[in-house]
This record gives structure tokens, sequence and C-alpha cells, in this order.
């Protein structure tokens, strides 16, 4: 008689802090901090190390960049994929602006946005 097969948790799943994560950043500010042992568990990374939050981010890119807003992008993106950041004082709709990495979709907005500013 043949066995019945589990269904396995899809291995790259991740939880919902993991996403928190992937969108704002872990709450220690680098690497070094956020894995840490001596740091405090709440203010680690919720994933067991970089090449595994790495990995998240590739693996879910597509849906936290679709939920972001025009002229922004999540953290993964800032880590894993721009060739630089914003400089001080400059907007992530300006940097992405001057790099050449806004979508059509979003110039329109931010078009229309700055239009309804000036009325």
């Amino acid at each position: 008689m043949p066995r019945k097969r589990q269904r396995v948790k899809a291995r790259w799943e991740v939880t919902s802090d993991q996403k928190l994560e992937l969108v704002f950043g872990p709450p220690s500010f680098t690497d070094s901090e956020a894995f840490s042992p001596e740091l405090p568990e709440r203010l680690r990374s919720c994933f067991e190390s970089p090449f595994l939050r790495r990995a998240a981010w590739f693996r879910h890119r597509d849906e936290l960049m679709a939920d972001r807003g025009a002229g922004s992008r999540p953290g993964g993106f800032w880590w894993y994929e721009a060739p630089t950041r914003p400089r001080e004082g400059e907007s992530e709709a300006a940097c992405l602006g001057r790099l050449g990495l806004l979508e059509d979709w979003e110039k329109a907005q931010i078009t229309a946005w700055k239009s309804i500013r000036r009325d």
C-alpha cells in the first residue's frame, strides 16, 4: 500500500518578523551587531545568518517590492541591489531618480504629488 506523503513546510517561507526585517532592517545597524550572540535577542536579526537573510530577500523580493510606495524601496533592495545608498539629506526618490531606477508609474505619481503641493 502506498504511503501518504506529508506536506513539508516550504524551506524558504519567512515569518512576519523576518519580512519586517527585510523591509525595515534589523533592530541593530550592522551585521556584526545584528548577528552577535552578546546582543539581547530583541535586538538581534530574525535570521540565523546574513547569508540566509540575503537568500530570503531574493526569494521574496517580488512580493516585498510589490508592496512599496512610489519612490521608495524596502531595506533589502538597499542592502543587496542598489549600487549606492541615498546621500546624506537625499530622499530615496531623489536617489532612485539620480540612479535611473524609478519606474514610469513612480515618475507619474511623484509628478502628480509635486503638482498637488504647488497648488
